[in-house]
C-alpha cells in the first residue's frame, strides 16, 4: 500500500495523504476527531478522553486511519476497518442490516468488506476537494484489497454530500448515543454506472477498474434500490422533486413555507432541489439534541414531531413547520431536542449545499438570507455560536 501520496491544491502548498502507522500520528488523528467533533460541534455525549482531548475507539486497534497534512496540520480524517461481515460486532451487523446481504446472497460468507467511519474534514476545507481526496483514497483501498462493498453511517445533513459521490441510502436510519440520527450508507466499487449517472468525482476511477463484479452492483439495485422509496436527491429532477412537495404538502411550497417567502415558484425549485433532500424517519428517531450545532433547515413535510425540551405546554411540529436551529445561512445552537413521534418524511435544506449554490444564484441566496433573518427574528429562542 502507498502510504503517502502528494496532491496539489489551487495554491502553492500542497496536502499529503498519509496512512497513520505511528503512535504519535494515531494520537494527532484521535485529537482531531476531538476537535471536530466536540469543540467545534458540541457533541459532548461521544465517548471522549476529555484529559488528552482524543476521540478512539476499540475499531482503531485494527483500522487503517487515513489522514490529510497541510503545512504540517491534519485537516481532514478517515478509518477503514476491514473484515468479513461476520467478523464485526452484533450492533454493527444490525444497524447497518449485513445479515441481509449474506443472506440474501450479496456477500460471500468470508468475503470482506470495508466499514468506513469518523470521515471528517476541518472546517476551512469543507468548500475544496479535500473530502473527494480523501475518499479517492479510501476507493483505491477497494481494489488492494479486492472489496465490493463500503459501508457507513451518515448524519442527515451530509447526506446530499455523500450521494453526489455516489453512495447509497438502503436501510432503516438507527440512533448513535454519541453521533446521533445516522442513516446507513454503502458505496458498490463497480457500481460505474451509477457513479456517472449522479456525476460522482469517484466515476473517473471507477471505469478504470479492471475485473468489475457486475454482478454484485446488479444484485444491490434489484434488492435495495429498484422498489425503494427513497429518493436520491442527485436522481430526482428539479420538476418531480417539486411536485413531490406540493402533493405532500397539499398546497405550493411558496405559498405556506416561511424559507420560501419572496421567491418565485422557479426560483424556489431550483434552490430546494440544489440544496435539499427528502428523508424518512420512525417514531422515537431524535432528530435535534439540544446544545448541538445546526448545519441545515430542516422542514416537517408529512407525519408529527414532538419537544422533549418544551412540555409545558407540550409543543408538537405538524407538517409544513420548520423545526431546530438554522444551520443554513449561519451555525445556530439547537435549544430542543425534537423526536418523531409518527412515520414522517422531512425536507433537509444543508448548508453545505446552500455555499455552492450561493456562488451561482447571488439574488436568490440573498432572498433565502432575508428569510433567514426574518424566521430567526420571530422565534422565542436562538443559541448563535460563538465564533
Amino acid at each position: 500500500m502507498q502510504k503517502n501520496q502528494n496532491l496539489l491544491t489551487n495554491d502553492e502548498s500542497t496536502i499529503l495523504l498519509k496512512v497513520a502507522q505511528t503512535n504519535a500520528e494515531k494520537e494527532a488523528v484521535y485529537n482531531f476527531r476531538y476537535n471536530v467533533y466536540v469543540e467545534e460541534m458540541d457533541k459532548h455525549r461521544i465517548d471522549a478522553d476529555l484529559n488528552h482531548k482524543m476521540i478512539s475507539d476499540l475499531f482503531d486497534d485494527w483500522a487503517i486511519n487515513i489522514y490529510a497534512e497541510k503545512s504540517g496540520k491534519i485537516v481532514g480524517v478517515n478509518r477503514l476497518n476491514i473484515a468479513p461481515a461476520n467478523k464485526f460486532p452484533k450492533d454493527i451487523i444490525q444497524t447497518l442490516d449485513l445479515k441481509r446481504f449474506i443472506q440474501l446472497g450479496g456477500l460471500e460468507e468470508n468475503e470482506n468488506i470495508t466499514l468506513m467511519t469518523k470521515l471528517m474534514v476541518d472546517k476551512a476545507f469543507r468548500n475544496s476537494p479535500l473530502l473527494y481526496l480523501l475518499m479517492k483514497k479510501s476507493y483505491e483501498l477497494f481494489a488492494e484489497y479486492d472489496i465490493q462493498f463500503g459501508f457507513g453511517g451518515c448524519n442527515l445533513h451530509l447526506l446530499r454530500l455523500y450521494e453526489q459521490m455516489g453512495l447509497h441510502r438502503y436501510a432503516e436510519n438507527f440512533i448513535d448515543g454519541g453521533y446521533g440520527l445516522l442513516f446507513p450508507i454503502v458505496m458498490l466499487a463497480d457500481d460505474v454506472d451509477h457513479f456517472r449517472r449522479v456525476r460522482s468525482p469517484l466515476y473517473r476511477l471507477a471505469r478504470k477498474r479492471t475485473n468489475k463484479n457486475l454482478d454484485k452492483v446488479t444484485w444491490f439495485h434489484e434488492t435495495f434500490q429498484n422498489n425503494s422509496n427513497i429518493m436520491n436527491s442527485q436522481i430526482i429532477s428539479a420538476d418531480a422533486l417539486w411536485d413531490f412537495l406540493c402533493r405532500t404538502l397539499k398546497a405550493s411550497p411558496t405559498n405556506i413555507l416561511p424559507i420560501l417567502d419572496g421567491l418565485s415558484v422557479e426560483e424556489a425549485k431550483i434552490f430546494v432541489h440544489s440544496c435539499g433532500i427528502i428523508i424518512q424517519c420512525q417514531p422515537n428517531n431524535l432528530l435535534t439534541l439540544q446544545g448541538e450545532v445546526s448545519y441545515s433547515h430542516t422542514i416537517l413535510l408529512s407525519g408529527k414531531l414532538q419537544s422533549k425540551t418544551i412540555i409545558k405546554p407540550q409543543k408538537h411540529y405538524l407538517p409544513g413547520d420548520y423545526f431546530g436551529a438554522n444551520g443554513l445561512t449561519e451555525q445556530n445552537k439547537h435549544i430542543e431536542d425534537i423526536v418523531a413521534i409518527a412515520p414522517s418524511q422531512i425536507l433537509v435544506l444543508t448548508g453545505l449545499g446552500f455555499q455552492r449554490f450561493s456562488n451561482s444564484n447571488f439574488e436568490i441566496a440573498h432572498k433565502i438570507v432575508k428569510n433567514c433573518r426574518q424566521i430567526s427574528y420571530h422565534s422565542p429562542y436562538k443559541l448563535t455560536v460563538n465564533e
